[in-house]
């Protein structure tokens, strides 16, 4: 059994949490371009967020070895494989896990499918560690894509019930966003990101989580990606972000609010400005039909807290099948959403790059 994803451009991942590293196989890349390193370690560190409170302590230096597919720096057209060794694996932490499913994890149904012989350390294949090779091809794709002037950004939008980022909507300079990227920021709002990590730490101190929410964006995108029904741009792109751990919710646009709105509040209408058609609004969130409109590609995903939480929590003893409690000492982050919004821009540069491909 492998975990592969796509048509054109193929995922496969591979490893677990606690194993001896995790990787990934990219097949589909055209030979000749140039792997930007500098790139690809800066995501790679984004992903880590070490200087952000609340997030993991494990220090996985994520160095990575490429197996193939790279010659002299560049594509040479084969599978890349590209291994990240597990240096700061801590087993030992899980051993209670090992009968005592943690609650709101995978552990108990992976238990059953697998008939007991899953690996439960941090979770095995089904943990967040298999997202750094993810950010790794995510990394490729945008050195690619920006060749063609399209960027991504995201920052959390929503954390908890009162901290609430600026849209992207509100933001009339872009430049803003490139600085939150190069000084790994998450929030555009100054104070609501230091109100967020006023709560992480309390969060952290209590042995609790938070969820959140993200939002994410691709500018500078042609018109007509994608394909109809099965292969829509929504679709593709749905399939990749929900096996980013801990994903529950997808939006595009204004998403559940749409049920709110009359269809002449929620069109939004077509004006030629200085040559390219544009719209009004983006309410739809630059997809119609499964297609890009030339409109900014916007969507928001939800995170829920942590599952793995220091907490006593209630479970049952699969050997003994006798209720009791956990209560776990490992090292876990208070929002996952920090760190996964990262995640999420990767899956997004792998599915534009997979239709440009396609196109």
């Amino acid at each position: 059994m492998s975990f592969t994803w796509g048509n054109n451009i193929k995922l496969t991942i591979y490893g677990e949490s606690h194993g001896k590293g995790v990787g990934i196989i990219i097949d589909g890349i055209s030979s000749g371009n140039k792997l930007d390193y500098k790139q690809i370690k800066q995501e790679l560190v984004r992903r880590k967020t070490k200087s952000i409170a609340g997030t993991t302590k494990r220090q996985e230096e994520d160095n990575f070895e490429i197996m193939s597919g790279i010659l002299n720096g560049k594509t040479n057209g084969g599978p890349i494989n590209v291994f990240f060794p597990n240096i700061d694996a801590k087993p030992k932490d899980y051993s209670e896990v090992k009968y005592k499913p943690r609650p709101s994890h995978a552990d108990y149904p992976a238990n059953i499918k697998y008939n007991g012989y899953n690996d439960y350390r941090g979770g095995g294949f089904f943990s967040a560690r298999l997202t750094a090779p993810i950010v790794f091809a995510g990394a490729v794709a945008k050195s690619i894509l920006i060749y063609q002037n399209i960027k991504i950004y995201s920052h959390i939008l929503k954390m908890g019930e009162y901290i609430h980022d600026l849209e992207f909507s509100d933001i009339k300079d872009f430049k803003i966003l490139d600085d939150l990227n190069s000084k790994n920021r998450f929030m555009i709002n100054k104070n609501e990101e230091d109100k967020a990590q006023k709560l992480l730490k309390v969060l952290t101190s209590e042995g609790d989580s938070i969820g959140a929410k993200i939002e994410c964006m691709a500018i500078n995108l042609p018109v007509g990606l994608g394909e109809p029904y099965f292969n829509s741009i929504e679709s593709d792109l749905s399939s990749l972000v929900f096996s980013i751990p801990g994903v529950k919710a997808i939006e595009f646009g204004l998403g559940e609010k749409f049920s709110e709105k009359k269809g002449s509040e929620a069109n939004h209408e077509y004006r030629v400005v200085n040559g390219p058609v544009l719209t009004t609004q983006n309410n739809n969130g630059g997809i119609l039909g499964g297609l890009t409109n030339g409109i900014p590609i916007n969507l928001k995903v939800t995170f829920k807290p942590t599952s793995s939480i220091s907490n006593p929590q209630r479970t049952v003893n699969l050997d003994s099948m006798t209720n009791t409690t956990l209560s776990l000492s490992g090292r876990h982050d208070a929002c996952i959403a920090i760190r996964g919004r990262v995640v999420v821009e990767a899956v997004l540069a792998i599915v534009l790059l997979n239709f440009i491909k396609l196109s």
